[in-house]
């Protein structure tokens, strides 16, 4: 027997709310740590929550894939995008710009230690302390929930919004083109995508690669995208060419791939966080 509560909530589903895109620095940059900016992190998303808005790194997606393409289509797709340009972080400006391009709606914020750049000055700029104090942040919370939801309304209700561009004269925004595709032909270019990434990857590039590049090959969410890349394409290879006699012996196969690679290697020894999420993507792979 099902109680009042229960009913309520089949016939009321929770509402899945829109998305709010991301853009900020997440690693230690002018001067600030990662603990710093996770603690921003968390003070935007909590302000994006009360706008209505559900608060996601535009490098994040649900999907396996490529993450580059995931930051281009979010910046594109998402219906606001809050930027935090403190510290003037090279991947933001340039994340930044795209959004620009596409000229639509966007929130920058930035910290009282960031000075303005010349390109982006024109548009208001939401501050706060980069000591992050109690009072302060609480307005300034309250203030960036309410233009997000201002700028997300003003957005709904012009068609001709615009967040830069026309600002400037009748110049005609950015598009990405769009096509319909089958679920199968979809699977396939995921597919395919994966193993072009893998093969430009490989370990003789990664060591010609300069020293900014390798900087950000210690970051552990690029390299556990790079394992993921490379244990999908391992799989479908050898799950193809049936080299393995069971389950666990394509694992093996699977995880010696993964750690024959020297940064994937060095950060597995490194971190045990690391380590139990390389366990768990090799776990997830069943093709049997």
């Amino acid at each position: 027997m099902s109680t009042p509560e229960a009913s309520a909530s089949e016939t009321n589903p929770p509402q899945i709310r829109p998305k709010c895109g991301l853009v900020m620095p997440i690693s230690a940059c002018d001067g600030c740590t990662a603990e710093h900016w996770l603690d921003v992190h968390t003070i935007l998303s909590d302000a994006i929550a009360e706008a209505g808005f559900d608060a996601r790194l535009v490098s994040k997606d649900d999907s396996a894939g490529i993450i580059h393409k995931w930051i281009v289509q979010n910046l594109y797709e998402d219906p606001v995008i809050v930027c935090d340009v403190s510290g003037l972080n090279p991947n933001v400006m340039l994340e930044l710009g795209m959004r620009l391009a596409f000229d639509k709606p966007l929130v920058i914020v930035k910290d009282d230690k960031t000075r303005y750049t010349f390109d982006a000055s024109p548009i208001e700029h939401l501050q706060y302390p980069r000591d992050l104090r109690f009072n302060a942040i609480v307005d300034f919370k309250r203030n960036l929930a309410a233009k997000v939801q201002a700028t997300a309304n003003a957005a709904k209700s012009d068609p001709n919004h615009s967040s830069f561009l026309r600002h400037f004269g009748p110049f005609k925004a950015v598009t990405i083109p769009t096509e319909s595709v089958t679920e199968n032909q979809l699977v396939l270019e995921a597919i395919q995508e994966v193993r072009d990434q893998v093969h430009r990857l490989s370990t003789a590039q990664l060591r010609d690669m300069n020293a900014g590049t390798l900087s950000l090959l210690n970051d552990q969410e690029f390299l556990l995208d790079y394992a993921r890349s490379i244990i999908l394409d391992q799989a479908n290879t050898l799950a193809q060419k049936k080299t393995f006699d069971s389950l666990k012996e394509l694992r093996n196969e699977l995880f010696s791939s993964v750690l024959s690679h020297a940064e994937i290697r060095a950060e597995y020894k490194r971190s045990p966080e690391f380590k139990k999420k390389i366990a768990q993507l090799i776990h997830t792979v069943d093709p049997m």
